[in-house]
């Protein structure tokens, strides 16, 4: 595997290793002039005889001259589930395959804590379901 990296101006303070794959930025080369945000582009390129995979990913690192507050983070209207008490299931003994019932997956998570349910073509709807109201 081959791996370049385009630092742009983060060279001044930052290096990228090829042996160990590593991006490193050196603390004590900033300087107050080094405040801002720098873009860094990441070339990746897989190749056997046959078969080839490229990747590129563009990545900004930025450069505080105090430490970020994080504050942790909620979802804006969190759901206040009620406490269940009876048992989840009865048994451990999974339940006969039916091609009937549907099993949707989770296509898609995103940060702000919306979930996409994914849905196989070969999937049929329940009979009693109700449509959920968008979000």
């Amino acid at each position: 595997m081959e791996v370049e990296a385009e630092l742009g101006l983060a060279f001044l303070f930052a290096s990228y290793d090829e042996k160990a794959n590593q991006f490193r930025v050196y603390g004590h080369l900033l300087e107050e002039e080094h405040i801002g945000e720098y873009m860094i582009t990441i070339k990746a390129r897989f190749f056997s005889d046959t078969y080839e995979e490229t990747y590129t990913g563009t990545f900004f690192l930025t450069v505080w001259d105090t430490e970020p507050v994080i504050e942790p983070w909620m979802p804006p209207d969190p759901i206040e589930y009620q406490k269940w008490d009876g048992a989840i299931r009865e048994n451990a003994i999974p339940e006969p395959f039916d091609p009937l019932k549907p099993i949707p997956y989770v296509h898609d998570l995103t940060q702000t804590g919306v979930m996409t349910i994914g849905w196989d073509k070969l999937m049929v709807p329940p009979t009693n379901y109700t449509v959920l109201p968008e979000a």
